[in-house]
């Protein structure tokens, strides 16, 4: 296929959802439609994994492998609220504070969420998030 865009493949999902939805409405058969759907969601997949290779790729490029150290509390609440790192023993340490870890760990962490979202904006309705691995 030659889409590239997923905002664009949404939208084609989206009408091919309400034109099945209409066509049940008539009483008649969907039967190529969802197979149509799940072929889209191969492809959509496919373009989102391409995208966040990308966006990977970036994320090692650019990336300190050093442990990321705050200084006050405004930026270790920073750390926590993009990463939920459940570290007691770094609670009670004084500033400045290291964390165990590089930026390239909460920096993936949010983008493995982005992708996670991206992918279930499509699968929404399609009865594909459980059971696909």
């Amino acid at each position: 296929s030659l889409i590239t865009d997923p905002t664009l493949m949404l939208s084609i999902k989206h009408q091919i959802m309400l034109f099945i939805n209409t066509i049940k409405c008539y009483g008649l058969p969907t039967e190529p439609l969802p197979l149509l759907l799940q072929e889209m969601a191969e492809h959509y997949t496919e373009v989102l994994m391409q995208r966040w290779v990308v966006v990977f790729r970036d994320i090692l490029d650019n990336a300190s492998f050093l442990p990321i150290e705050v200084e006050n509390q405004e930026q270790y609440d920073g750390v926590m609220d993009t990463f939920p790192y459940d570290g007691d023993e770094l609670e009670t340490q004084p500033f400045p504070r290291k964390f165990p870890f590089s930026s390239i760990v909460p920096a993936v962490y949010v983008q493995v969420k982005e992708f996670i979202y991206a992918w279930l904006k499509y699968s929404a309705g399609l009865g594909l998030g459980g059971g696909r691995r």
